[in-house]
């Protein structure tokens, strides 16, 4: 529940919710991160997901499209998040490739990482 001004709960709607609501996609949820206008959300299945504002990118979408439904975030590699942090306009995932030890990716807004 809560603003949704930006598509933020991946529900589909750019309405205010005052009620809990499903999320989309529809899965089990081992971690979230979420700033003002961005939800983000890690899957037992380790994908990311997010929702809601993404003029920097930080949607991890490849992109700066908008969409109020939920996306998967893409990465260069077959990895399985375990953790999620986010800010304003940047994210970072702490991940575990198949066959590497643990990772940090970060996208977004590039100013934020100085």
């Amino acid at each position: 529940c809560g603003k949704n001004d930006e598509g933020q709960l991946g529900d589909g709607t750019l309405e205010d919710q005052f009620g809990t609501v499903m999320l989309f996609p529809p899965i089990r949820r081992l971690g979230v991160g979420a700033s003002a206008e961005t939800a983000f959300f890690v899957g037992f299945n380790g994908y990311v997901y997010s929702a809601g504002r993404n003029d920097h990118g930080q949607m991890g979408s490849g992109d700066t499209d908008f969409t109020e439904w939920g996306r998967k975030v893409l990465f260069n590699m077959d990895i399985h998040a375990s953790k999620i942090s986010a800010a304003s306009n940047h994210v970072l995932a702490i991940a575990t490739p198949l066959v590497q030890p643990a990772t940090f990716f970060f996208w977004g807004a590039a100013e934020s990482f100085a």
